[in-house]
């Protein structure tokens, strides 16, 4: 379903207070035949199933009106016809259009158009005030189902008041966000600038692109997760794989396997231009720095990076992890950061870190003073993960989160286990 929204103002550019007509033409070259109306511009290159018709009491309803009827030939003059354009040109002049004159043309319009087009016609109101603007909101959002099924949306916000086209472009969001409805493009029909009575229809789609990126970057930094970012990189036409890279890099952080997300951020990254379109292009910098840790693998920095990002989240399980994970990595000598993953490696790496502590040695992995440290952040982590019931000299952290955090911070300034001062996360 491909529903047409537009607004419907009070013209007085003719005599007869109605708008001249014009030919629109679109971004791509495109050019519509003569009309007074954008939308029906936008209606002739796009093909809706559904056209919504949003106004005021005192839009120009009934000048729609006859204009349709003139554009399909239809004879204004019938008895049922005549007396509904009546009552809307007596209700225009007392600014008191009434809806169910509006349900009836609505129905005369869809019963009439060629290109079998559903039309809705819906009275808002002028939006002088929060509660207005609220009511005008809703009823955009019920103009569609509330079914999250596919659903597309062209807006026009060429006339009506001045703020209204302002909020119809807040509402554009509102209906991507509640509605699932996927928002086409929002158009401007630029009468003032025409040429030769050619008039540019532009393309006000930039909102839209920041909204993606803004949403993005925002779920990103609130958990962490790289697939915030797919819908705006489809928007920047990166290929499948590396949008599958995307979700499996954010599967194997998750699972604290960093050498494997790196590799699949490497996918993407052989994908990306120096700088993404358009506004897009203000965004390339924040999500290169997202990912620019993969560079190197540096697998310590990271897990410090993480366990500082989860611990400022309050997601205690998985910063206590991280910053264990961190430390251990620390542990490990030069010959074996190629298998800085390995199991074994790391469990050896510990095992001896614990011994040389236990011996009153001070090991070439780490100072014998550490594993105490060490050793009540992993008791930390294991009564964290586990849900099992804390010792006793840590019991009291697990009541209060304050006091947990400060310990864990506390902890990872001790074991070493520092954020970077440039956040790559």
């Amino acid at each position: 379903m491909h529903t047409l929204v537009t607004l419907l103002g009070d013209p007085k550019i003719q005599s007869d207070g109605s708008y001249v007509e014009t030919t629109y033409q679109f971004e791509n070259g495109n050019k519509s035949s003569l009309t007074s109306y954008t939308s029906f511009a936008i209606k002739e290159q796009f093909k809706p199933d559904k056209m919504v018709v949003l106004g005021t009491t005192k839009s120009a309803w009934h000048l729609l009106i006859k204009y349709c009827l003139l554009k399909n030939q239809m004879p204004n003059n019938q008895e049922p016809i005549h007396s509904l354009l009546s009552r809307l040109k007596a209700d225009y002049d007392k600014d008191a259009v009434r809806q169910s004159d509006l349900n009836e043309a609505a129905k005369l319009l869809s019963s009439i158009d060629k290109d079998h087009c559903c039309y809705e016609l819906r009275l808002i109101p002028y939006g002088r005030n929060k509660n207005e603007q609220t009511e005008t909101l809703q009823i955009m959002m019920d103009c569609f189902a509330d079914n999250k099924q596919s659903q597309e949306a062209t807006l026009d916000v060429s006339n009506g008041l001045r703020h209204l086209p302002m909020l119809m472009q807040q509402s554009a969001l509102l209906l991507q966000s509640l509605r699932g409805v996927k928002i086409n493009n929002i158009f401007y029909g630029a009468f003032n600038i025409a040429q030769d009575n050619i008039t540019p229809i532009m393309a006000l789609d930039g909102m839209l692109e920041i909204d993606r990126w803004t949403k993005a970057l925002h779920r990103y930094e609130q958990d962490g997760d790289y697939t915030a970012f797919k819908e705006p990189l489809q928007h920047e036409k990166l290929p499948n794989n590396a949008l599958t890279a995307l979700g499996e890099a954010a599967y194997y952080e998750r699972i604290f396997n960093l050498t494997e997300a790196g590799k699949h951020l490497a996918i993407i990254k052989k994908h990306l231009p120096d700088k993404f379109d358009g506004i897009g292009g203000f965004f390339t910098k924040q999500f290169n720095k997202h990912i620019a840790w993969s560079d190197n693998l540096a697998l310590q920095e990271r897990q410090s990076d993480l366990a500082h990002f989860y611990l400022n989240q309050g997601d205690f399980v998985r910063a206590a992890i991280f910053g264990v994970e961190a430390f251990i990595t620390s542990l490990l000598l030069s010959t074996e950061k190629r298998n800085q993953q390995n199991f074994r490696t790391r469990n050896r790496a510990s095992k001896e870190f614990k011994s040389s502590s236990e011996s009153g040695q001070i090991s070439s992995r780490g100072d014998i003073a550490l594993y105490p440290t060490f050793e009540k952040l992993s008791r930390i982590r294991n009564s964290l993960a586990h849900g099992t019931e804390a010792q006793q000299d840590i019991a009291h952290l697990m009541i209060n989160p304050t006091d947990l955090k400060s310990c864990l911070l506390e902890l990872f300034d001790l074991l070493g286990i520092n954020k970077e001062k440039d956040d790559n996360l």
